[in-house]
């Protein structure tokens, strides 16, 4: 079921406006109601709808208004502002707008609620290979911390490139010759996006373990606030979900062998011209 299908289903948007229980005859309604609640919206693909406020066949898209209690009719917000008053108009389209936006939060738990069993499989599958990952750059951080946070830094400033930097002469004269600085891509290592969050990667699962665990909890306790209050998570969730993707992902095409060997070529490029500039290279300087 799509979200339209669901607000169908919550009675909260129509495609079929004349179809509706209780709707006013196809007269114009002349005196302002004592009560009304904006109850859906509609959508028409094939005629324009009749308006009870002012007479015509105008609208495609409009409002069904609930009136007196029980009694329905059809406007266009233009209309509605002009007969009820823009206050009045302004107050219902609010409260329609919130319905609206709580069945939106209901649609997207209960539609990841559905379909936890995988997501908690996945948790369960990745967190050891999850944890392994982040242990490895934690390690190699620690052990060669500054070469490694070296080649970290230079693929997250060039977007997971490694560019190579040379001088060549273009010209010049035999006291002085021209030089221009040349650059080359050796590899590439992606999602370069990755780089800062590899030693934070379980932060993030946990972080996605704790959305399911909530998302779990409405099956027994569902209220409006907790669907409100996991919908905002939502969009955080995701993004730690895919940063834990773009981690692995990173990992594994930083390890694959023959791009090791291209690393290394650089790394050690990058030490000997750290080095070039000393009269005397000491141990401690290696």
């Amino acid at each position: 079921m799509d979200f339209r299908a669901y607000l169908r289903a919550e009675r909260l948007f129509t495609e079929t406006p004349y179809e509706q229980i209780g709707l006013l005859p196809k007269e114009r309604v002349t005196a302002v109601p004592s009560e009304v609640v904006f109850d859906n919206f509609y959508r028409s693909q094939k005629e324009r709808i009749y308006c009870h406020i002012c007479g015509g066949h105008r609208h495609l898209n409009g409002i069904t208004g609930l009136v007196d209690g029980d009694k329905r009719m059809l406007f266009g917000s233009s209309c509605a502002k002009e007969f009820f008053g823009a206050e009045t108009a302004k107050l219902c389209a609010g409260e329609s707008k919130q319905r609206t936006r709580r069945a939106h939060n209901r649609y997207v738990i209960q539609v990841i609620a559905n379909s936890i069993e995988p997501i908690e499989g996945w948790l369960k599958s990745y967190r050891p290979l999850l944890t392994h990952i982040e242990s490895a750059w934690v390690e190699m951080l620690l052990k060669h911390e500054k070469p490694v946070a070296h080649l970290l830094t230079h693929l997250a400033r060039n977007n997971g490139r490694v560019v190579e930097t040379s001088h060549v002469a273009v010209g010049g004269n035999a006291k002085q010759l021209e030089r221009v600085e040349q650059h080359s891509i050796v590899t590439h290592v992606s999602p370069s996006s990755a780089i800062p969050y590899l030693k934070q990667i379980i932060q993030r699962v946990t972080l996605v373990e704790a959305f399911v665990y909530a998302v779990q909890s409405v099956r027994t306790e569902p209220t409006d606030q907790m669907f409100a209050n996991l919908a905002a998570k939502h969009q955080k969730t995701l993004e730690a979900a895919e940063v834990v993707d773009a981690c692995i992902a990173f990992t594994r095409d930083f390890f694959q062998p023959s791009k090791l060997i291209l690393l290394a070529s650089w790394m050690e490029k990058e030490r000997k011209k750290r080095l070039s500039h000393l009269a005397e290279v000491k141990p401690q300087n290696l």
